[in-house]
């Protein structure tokens, strides 16, 4: 990456965990591939410092698991089986070193930006400047997972066929639309499809609680949720639906309209960072569920061609 990156990247392993971590999956700055440093990023491993404010920090939110606990010094162990049953460390370096020599390379440089800042803004507790950069992550990958995972099918024919039904729905509503496609055709038969993301309404008082929860229920359609849900305590949304819910946030926050009542107006909340945080532990947590679901797919494709050759 070049010097102008507005982030550089520094490891987080202990010198003995180090011992035992294959050379590719070590943090060695801004050289290594864009792939691993954003899912060393994303498991809550890695440690970063943005340049201009000389501000670091050591990011140890794990967005792949739902209770966010981080592996520590255990990641060699516990996070390429994330990828598939029996996945190693040793396959995922070399999925690794292999994706450095990809054209997709500039989308994961984007996409590592828009998190390194989403992580950023999120340790200064700014969080509704933070949901800035996970809405761009989403706007980011709408189209481009899509697109990588209908690469990696078998055949001509799949690949066809996948993005004619991707195509062929009512997409005049752009990118997002796109990518909820691609859940409902992808996922459809998944438990992930038939699972949801919990928001929970972390407030001091039940006042805020219920507050926060009336909220953030108008931001959904009464289909959408989940039987999960625990009124005031955790709003449940469906896993398809959570992409919607999160463009429904932005509209009513940061596209607010004059006389308009569906508004999330800030003069009625007492802690704007306090709803947005919220939103995006959660909402972070759903993105990366799907992009390691792409990648695995993207590793495991790559492997099997790999050994056909």
């Amino acid at each position: 990456m070049s010097r102008s990156f507005p982030f550089a990247y520094y490891e987080s392993f202990t010198d003995k965990t180090l011992e035992t971590t294959i050379d590719a999956l070590k943090i060695k700055g801004n050289s290594n591939a864009e792939l691993l440093l954003i899912l060393r990023l994303l498991s809550g491993a890695i440690k970063v410092e943005h340049k201009d404010s000389e501000y670091q920090f050591t990011q140890k939110i794990n967005y792949c698991t739902s209770d966010f606990k981080p592996y520590n010094q255990k990641w060699n162990e516990k996070f390429p089986g994330l990828l598939g049953d029996g996945f190693t460390d040793e396959q995922l370096a070399d999925f690794i070193e292999f994706s450095k020599y990809r054209s997709n390379r500039k989308f994961y440089k984007n996409i590592l930006s828009e998190l390194s800042y989403f992580c950023y803004y999120s340790h200064k507790k700014s969080h509704a400047s933070a949901f800035i950069f996970l809405y761009r992550v989403l706007e980011h990958i709408s189209y481009a997972l899509p697109l990588i995972y209908a690469s990696k099918t078998d055949s001509f024919t799949n690949t066809y066929t996948l993005l004619k039904e991707l195509l062929s729905e009512d997409n005049s509503a752009g990118e997002l639309r796109f990518f909820k496609t691609f859940i409902q055709k992808v996922f459809k038969e998944s438990p992930l499809l038939e699972s949801s993301i919990d928001f929970e309404m972390t407030r001091p008082t039940v006042e805020d609680q219920e507050y926060m929860f009336d909220e953030l229920k108008k931001s959904c359609a009464r289909s959408a949720l989940s039987e999960a849900t625990d009124e005031p305590r955790v709003l449940s949304i469906k896993f398809g639906e959570t992409g919607s819910f999160l463009a429904n946030v932005r509209n009513r926050f940061f596209h607010f309209m004059n006389g308009h009542e569906n508004n999330i107006n800030s003069s009625n909340i007492k802690n704007i960072d306090g709803l947005f945080a919220i939103v995006n532990k959660a909402g972070l947590f759903w993105v990366t569920t799907i992009f390691l679901e792409v990648v695995a797919y993207s590793a495991n494709y790559y492997l099997t061609v790999k050994n056909q050759e």
